[in-house]
């Protein structure tokens, strides 16, 4: 069965980190928190540079709609860029310290 979502009904709320704000599109179970989703699927307004919010025994795919992004880690720095859509994966098994983004920009 399909079933339509509307934007206007996509759950607004703000990041953990207070740098930005997500908005729901489906997620397992429906209206799940942050702290207890099985899966979910959101869109992402990034508002300022701050650190990549942890999200433990989580596996997080990154998907670049528009503009530019870096994200930083200790040993590393990956560039983000629209073309053909970009993707960066955050690791839950990664024992390393998270990155950090560097510029405002839409993510899913």
């Amino acid at each position: 069965m399909l079933r339509i979502i509307r934007s206007a009904d996509y759950l607004t709320r703000p990041w953990k980190n207070g740098g930005g704000t997500t908005r729901d599109i489906a997620s397992s179970p429906p209206g799940a928190s942050l702290d207890d989703f099985v899966w979910r699927l959101s869109l992402a307004q990034v508002d300022r540079d701050g650190p990549f919010s942890r999200f433990d025994n989580v596996d997080r795919t990154l998907v670049l709609l528009s503009g530019a992004m870096t994200l930083h880690e200790q040993d590393r720095r990956i560039d983000l860029i629209v073309i053909n859509r970009s993707c960066s994966r955050a690791s839950a098994r990664s024992r390393r310290q998270l990155p950090v983004v560097r510029r405002s920009t839409s993510t899913s």
